[in-house]
């Protein structure tokens, strides 16, 4: 409990998240996940909003990026545009600076912290600009382009991700930082706003060129980036 900062509010509280860790110890590889159902897992840490795309481009990042890791309560979307914007700025400017994924919660959404649609969010990056993270901090709370629901997704701790349980209902957005092949295959790197517990330190391989159009996981329906 100690080790991923769980505190509960009394003993019956303490149970119900024993047994719900005892059957998730059954299924794969522990993380600070590992105490909530799926329900609650989802309604939690994903919020992406799913719409049909027009067009979708994808390159090529090789940038240390740093890690943001407070995405809670739906707001994966405002993590995973801020992440590409300090991308695209760091690539284009040699800085990278820490922006405000709570201005994009606050401001650029009508759901606040229930979900965002990706392309709202940069559309409103585009028109007011970020403030930095220092300015407008992250509170986790207002002022569910990735399925996540699978548990194997939920559990990742390494490896190239092959997909089990993993479908095409867009729930949850990260962003794409690269690409590269191993002894496994070919795989996209991204990085994800869980914290650094998660997957590698933060990080998932995930397996591309699989065949179908969508994707591992639906990874290719609704592709989204900043221009600078």
């Amino acid at each position: 409990m100690a080790l991923h900062g769980r505190v509960y509010a009394d003993s019956e509280e303490k149970i119900k998240r024993q047994q719900i860790f005892k059957e998730n110890l059954e299924f794969i590889d522990l993380n600070s996940f590992a105490d909530l159902t799926n329900e609650e897992f989802a309604a939690s840490h994903t919020g992406f909003l799913y719409k049909p795309p027009t067009q979708s481009v994808l390159s090529k990042i090789n940038q240390n990026l740093g890690h943001h890791n407070k995405s809670v309560n739906g707001s994966c979307s405002a993590f995973a545009v801020v992440a590409a914007v300090e991308g695209i700025t760091k690539i284009k400017t040699g800085k990278l600076v820490s922006l405000s994924e709570q201005q994009l919660v606050n401001c650029a959404s009508t759901n606040g912290c229930h979900g965002e649609y990706d392309e709202k969010n940069l559309e409103y990056t585009h028109s007011h600009g970020l403030q930095t993270e220092a300015e407008y901090p992250y509170n986790g709370k207002e002022g569910p382009c990735i399925d996540a629901n699978g548990q194997a997704f939920r559990f990742y701790s390494g490896g190239v991700f092959t997909g089990e349980n993993c479908g095409t209902n867009l729930n949850h957005a990260v962003t794409a930082i690269g690409y590269n092949e191993d002894a496994n295959g070919k795989y996209w790197l991204i990085r994800n706003s869980w914290g650094q517990h998660w997957g590698e330190g933060g990080y998932m391989k995930i397996k591309r060129d699989t065949g179908d159009p969508a994707g591992l996981c639906g990874i290719n329906m609704q592709a989204s980036y900043p221009i600078v």
